[in-house]
């Protein structure tokens, strides 16, 4: 069995070693790496640009009628839509929905350092908390700002947008 290609190297002939995927450039070349190269010449900006990722957050136990959400997600298979939280919601997910375990320090963490966020904490002294003592208020904030907090995980699409838990989707 032949071996993998690593990070930079041809891969016309072979497979690339995992993490990395093969990107071609053209007829005559790819190479493996981790993301579609910045040069729009690559042939995986024009795939990019078809992908339409939605981030869904969430933090604590998830409600009631996240069966019916998760049934609204499936619906819309050319959406993909990444789970960002600390708690996976139960039961069977579809296919085109991935869940990204991230704590709420985890956020933190990427605010202050993605877009400078100066915030302690997202716990609120107004009322508005969730069960977890969480602030609806400072989350919601930072959600303008997820495609440089997120920028990681939405590398891959060419356009992206947040959800609430409470919005039931049509197809």
């Amino acid at each position: 069995m032949a071996a993998c290609v690593p990070e930079y190297g041809a891969c016309a002939a072979a497979a690339c070693c995992a993490p990395h995927r093969c990107f071609r450039q053209s007829q005559f070349f790819a190479q493996c790496g981790r993301a579609c190269p910045r040069d729009p010449s690559w042939e995986c900006h024009a795939e990019r640009m078809r992908r339409v990722g939605v981030i869904l957050s969430r933090w604590g136990s998830w409600p009631a009628w996240t069966p019916l959400l998760m049934h609204t997600l499936r619906a819309n298979a050319k959406v993909e839509f990444l789970l960002v939280t600390d708690v996976r919601p139960a039961g069977t997910l579809p296919p085109n929905v991935a869940v990204h375990n991230v704590s709420l320090d985890g956020l933190l963490a990427r605010a202050r350092a993605t877009v400078g966020s100066r915030l302690v904490s997202l716990g609120g002294t107004d009322g508005g908390k969730f069960a977890s003592g969480v602030s609806a208020n400072k989350v919601n904030d930072l959600k303008p700002m997820y495609g440089e907090i997120f920028a990681d995980l939405l590398a891959e699409f060419g356009w992206w947008g947040h959800l609430q838990e409470d919005v039931v989707l049509g197809e």
